[in-house]
């Protein structure tokens, strides 16, 4: 064993172990322990024990690649070869042992970083020989990655590994490895010794620990880097300020009022002379009865009586281009001399006398609506009526009005509808008779009203087979 090299007894012993494993093991060994316990140490007092084999060193940094790996390995074995790195480690080395005197032994340190393929090929390398002896291999790993490894690999392929843990440091060894390198440092720590005591019994016994003791105790602690508290005072001022300036806004939005936004006027109030005109044909009910009938020819003015000189010099006044001209004529004429007669409610009368051109009356009958429909402006409250139809439209009553030419109806306006009434009965078996001869000209059986349930219609007055407005 090298002098130089300082071991404790634990680590003695575990490079003993170790050496006799390489010489005469058939297995992959692996030292685990956790960070800094000393797994590089061991593998270089190891190698140092091994003086007497073909050994080969290797290093795994991060990331390695297999070829990498492998032109390590040869290029240490075997001294100018020839050989392919993208061959496997096994058909390398099955090339050259014939020619090799000593046994082989490969060290690795910081396997964990060994990609799996050349886990692989190491576990064949350990059933090859060479100079008589099996190829040994021993590769310091962390304790986890020891544990992962066995679990991935199958049964058999298992008992092909041996791990060994490295043991922690004892007291007494702390102690004597603190000694041990504070002497060879040669400085003086004026840290007490009762206070070192202490501080080595709490470590969990690895090398690495006692040896940051010894620079803390050495050295002291390392100055922090200065902290600067404007800066924290900077950004605290800053990130106050955006707070208030946030809030501030959002109080002056919320005192500041609404403007005020006119009220819409409605699409209808600028279209209000169209708008006039359909509730004017809409709600006939609600303007002033329409004058209709007799009512209608007693408002028109009364007829002048003229001499029949003055009609013969009133006509010979007048253009008399033509014959249609002159039809034209006599036609308003005929309408402007008419005249209106009392009615006697009890029978027909005339409803009109016509003045003749030479000043002869010719009374001509008038046909009242009373024929036809009852002109009513107040219901009836008692007895019964027929309700025959009901329409939205007033067109729609012209087909209907057609077929009731020679029945007295009634024609009453209750909302948007034109509700046509035909009869008055006074006993409600009178009105069940008449639906039957309603039915035999087409109509659906009317529905039979009392007048008291439908007081709310409003009658409407008719000129001959219009309705007014």
């Amino acid at each position: 064993m090298a002098h130089d090299e300082l071991l404790l007894p634990s680590q003695e012993a575990l490079i003993q172990r170790l050496t006799h494993l390489a010489s005469y093991g058939q297995q992959l060994v692996l030292l685990r322990g956790v960070k800094g316990s000393g797994k590089t140490s061991l593998l270089t007092a190891l190698a140092n024990e091994l003086d007497n084999r073909n050994l080969s060193l290797v290093s795994c940094p991060q990331h390695v690649s297999e070829q990498e790996i492998r032109r390590k390995i040869i290029m240490q074995l075997l001294p100018d070869p020839l050989f392919d790195d993208e061959v496997s480690l096994a058909d390398t080395l099955l090339r050259f042992t014939a020619n090799l005197q000593q046994p082989i032994h490969i060290l690795i340190d910081d396997a964990d970083h060994l990609p799996l393929a050349l886990w692989a090929e190491l576990l064949l390398l350990t059933q090859l020989h060479c100079a008589g002896y099996p190829i040994t291999i021993t590769a310091s790993v962390s304790a986890s990655f020891a544990q992962q490894l066995q679990h991935q690999l199958p049964a058999a392929q298992r008992a092909l590994l041996l791990p060994i843990t490295i043991p922690a440091l004892n007291m007494a060894e702390r102690e004597g490895l603190y000694q041990t390198l504070l002497t060879r440092s040669q400085q003086r720590t004026f840290t007490p010794r009762k206070i070192i005591g202490p501080k080595l019994a709490e470590q969990s016994g690895t090398p690495a620990e006692v040896l940051a003791l010894l620079a803390l105790a050495l050295h002291g602690t390392p100055a922090e880097p200065r902290k600067l508290p404007w800066i924290k005072w900077l950004l605290s001022s800053v990130g106050l300020l955006l707070f208030g300036c946030v809030l501030a806004w959002y109080l002056l939005r919320a005192n500041t009022p609404l403007p005020t936004v006119p009220q819409s006027q409605t699409v209808l109030a600028q279209v209000s002379p169209l708008l006039t005109y359909a509730e004017r044909l809409l709600e006939p009910a609600a303007l002033a009865p329409p004058l209709t009938g007799l009512a209608l020819l007693e408002a028109l003015p009364m007829p002048v009586e003229v001499a029949d000189d003055q009609l013969d010099s009133a006509d010979a006044s007048l253009p008399s281009s033509n014959a249609e001209d002159s039809d034209l004529l006599k036609d308003a004429r005929s309408v402007a001399d008419v005249a209106t007669a009392e009615v006697s409610s009890d029978k027909p009368a005339t409803a009109a006398t016509i003045v003749g051109a030479k000043g002869t009356e010719q009374a001509k009958p008038a046909a009242t609506d009373s024929a036809k429909n009852s002109h009513l402006s107040v219901l009836p409250r008692t007895g019964y009526t027929l309700q025959l139809a009901s329409v939205q439209s007033r067109a729609s009553l012209q087909p209907i009005l057609a077929q009731l030419a020679d029945e007295p109806y009634i024609i009453c306006r209750h909302q948007q509808w034109w509700v046509v009434f035909v009869g008055n009965y006074s006993q409600r078996k009178d009105a069940s008779a008449a639906m039957k001869k309603f039915t035999t000209k087409g109509f659906s059986e009317p529905w039979l009203r009392a007048w008291k349930d439908i007081q709310d219609y409003q009658p409407q007055s008719r000129i001959g087979d219009e309705i007014s407005q």
